[in-house]
């Protein structure tokens, strides 16, 4: 899903929440559960205002970044919006809850408990190689990091 600064896709977006109502998650902004235009169920979360400026500073590059990471261990990022108002990134939709929600519940054992911090912790070392990487290239050659050469 390539999403851009287009107001067509906030409002698809709406659209795709039900204007923003069923609420799953919350962290740096409010997550929502919506349906895309494709049929797949995803998660959008909308940035928080403080957040929303941060973001602006580092986002084409963040985002260029984060939305070609593909890892076992780290949720995918379809898409995201720049609207006027609104900051939206679009996630793949975990079907049976976070792994936060589930650490913090007394449904896990401690193998699965283990399974999770190890899983965290690959995803994290991927992450760090993968941005540790990037900043070197971008220091060589910044147009390689946008995709602009």
């Amino acid at each position: 899903m390539k999403l851009t600064s287009e107001n067509s896709r906030t409002l698809e977006l709406k659209k795709a929440t039900r204007d923003f109502c069923e609420e799953i998650g919350r962290g740096g902004g409010i997550v929502y559960k919506g349906i895309i235009s494709d049929g797949r169920v995803a998660a959008i979360k909308q940035l928080n205002q403080a957040i929303q400026r941060e973001a602006e500073l580092r986002a084409e590059v963040s985002i260029s970044i984060i939305g070609k990471l593909n890892h076992m261990n780290l949720i995918k990022m379809w898409g995201y919006c720049a609207g006027a108002k609104h900051r939206l990134l679009v996630y793949n939709y975990m079907e049976h809850g976070s792994s936060a929600e589930k650490l913090s519940s007394d449904v896990l054992d401690c193998e699965k408990r283990i399974d999770i911090a190890v899983g965290t912790a690959r995803g994290l070392a991927y992450l760090y190689a993968t941005t540790h990487q990037t900043e070197k290239i971008g220091k060589e050659d910044p147009r390689l990091v946008s995709g602009v050469v």
